[in-house]
């Protein structure tokens, strides 16, 4: 008889947590009512593992209690359902329109701090450093190539260099003036060449990278500043190009089985 205690516990146990956790499903569209594939759920502010599939349906496990679902995919305005305690559940059809007004990038934002609050100083520089590169969470998501690539996209970038760990520089194009070079303060007869070395920061807490390391589905935002005059005082010791990464982490995600 004490032989089959423990098993007895097991039983209990498992049965308590099935009674704690209850399925939620919902039906993700776009504007015309089109099944939208690949978006993602945020459960109380938590990315979830949970998928909608190419018929637009979403089904994952949560805790049984009132709840918040938002459902988000790159290149469209977030959607939030309210799910009431309770049993199983559908919680109905979420609706995603695609950016692309001032008001759908400001709804945008307003979800990124939600889930994200600590992205709150990179929207504030957003905003003040007109001459600066950002890339928001959905603009990232939505990139493809290298963190190198993306940044030096845009004018004043072109030319930064990066090295790896194998001691090799990597300058990008070349340009009239020379390879990889730009000009430093002064008369175009006085300016003497130099090479514009990239000054990386980063809130990551992992081992020391170099940025040709760092994978784009590592990194929840961008921000990259073309000189010394441009970067915020927060970020001192650059001479040339700055770059600030966001990287995501760990606690941005919480495992939801579908």
């Amino acid at each position: 008889m004490k032989a089959s205690l423990p098993i007895l516990l097991v039983v209990v146990a498992s049965a308590l947590q099935a009674q704690e956790n209850r399925i939620i499903k919902a039906t993700i569209v776009d504007a015309g009512n089109k099944p939208l594939s690949g978006a993602t759920v945020y459960l109380d502010g938590d990315e979830a593992d949970a998928r909608s599939g190419k018929d637009g349906s979403l089904t994952l496990q949560a805790p049984n209690a009132e709840a918040t679902l938002v459902v988000r995919k790159p290149g469209y305005v977030p959607a939030s359902i309210k799910v009431p305690q309770g049993g199983e559940v559908n919680a109905g059809t979420a609706q995603l329109r695609q950016i692309k007004s001032d008001e759908d990038r400001e709804a945008v934002k307003a979800i990124d701090l939600q889930l994200y609050p600590r992205l709150a100083g990179f929207y504030d520089r957003k905003a003040r450093y007109k001459q600066a590169s950002f890339r928001t969470p959905d603009e990232v998501q939505r990139s493809a190539g290298t963190v190198t690539d993306i940044i030096r996209q845009k004018q004043g970038f072109h030319e930064m260099c990066i090295g790896n760990r194998q001691g090799d520089l990597d300058c990008g194009k070349k340009s009239n003036r020379g390879p990889s070079t730009i000009y430093g303060s002064g008369s175009p007869g006085n300016a003497v060449q130099q090479m514009c070395f990239a000054r990386v920061w980063t809130d990551d807490v992992g081992p020391e990278r170099t940025l040709d390391e760092i994978h784009l589905n590592e990194i929840l935002a961008i921000e990259a500043y073309p000189s010394a005059i441009t970067t915020p005082s927060e970020f001192p010791g650059g001479s040339c190009v700055t770059i600030r990464l966001w990287m995501k982490r760990a606690e941005d995600r919480v495992p939801v089985r579908p």
